[in-house]
């Protein structure tokens, strides 16, 4: 990646770190998700880290992230490039609040966003399958980008099987555990749960 200069972590996730990279050859800031250097003998969790960027890269919707290059490092590790959006997570403008009617108005213009932009994904035959305050984006403008589509199956290839889901003691509810469980406790849908098929109904739920 000698094309990017980085610039310091700005989140590390269960399969990835986000770090802020620049773009020497066309001059602009950039995000650049790398696979954990703990994941690089895992032939599932290499292929839904390209399957992320991929799926990133074929969504073109202002509530998605753009995804500009999926590559490698010298050290082999896949990485892809996105647009560095400024801003902070849902989870975080949430816990700010002092009660929960607090700046209602603009929370519920943020949920619309989300709504308007899952329709998208669901119509392009996408599921999330990890939507959460977390993985959702609020940039200083008070719009919405959903973010992690490491989970994101076809709608298609979903409807054929489900992989199993054992949630353990030693998950956290609030984080995706790869390899443990594909969701996060906290906010999936029974189905998801029980490890049956899905499909935009679950991400509804969440």
């Amino acid at each position: 990646t000698s094309r990017y200069q980085i610039a310091g972590e700005i989140a590390r996730g269960g399969v990835g770190v986000v770090m802020r990279g620049r773009d020497a050859d066309l001059g602009r800031d950039v995000a650049l998700k790398v696979l954990r250097e703990d994941h690089t003998e895992s032939a599932d969790l290499l292929r839904r880290f390209v399957e992320e960027a991929q799926v990133g890269g074929q969504l073109q919707h202002p509530g998605i992230v753009p995804v500009y290059e999926l590559g490698l490092q010298p050290d082999g590790r896949p990485f892809f490039a996105m647009k560095l959006v400024k801003g902070g997570t849902l989870a975080k403008a949430l816990s700010a609040r002092k009660n929960p009617d607090e700046d209602r108005r603009r929370f519920l213009s943020v949920f619309e966003q989300v709504c308007l932009t899952m329709a998208y994904v669901h119509s392009r035959g996408v599921v999330h399958r990890d939507l959460k305050p977390a993985n959702l984006w609020v940039t200083a403008d008070g719009r919405i980008k959903i973010l992690d589509f490491g989970l994101a199956k076809q709608i298609a290839a979903v409807s054929a099987g489900a992989e199993s889901v054992e949630p353990t003691a030693a998950m956290p509810p609030g984080r995706t555990e790869a390899g443990t469980i594909l969701g996060t406790v906290a906010y999936m849908s029974p189905e998801q749960a029980r490890g049956e098929p899905v499909d935009a109904r679950s991400d509804v739920f969440s």
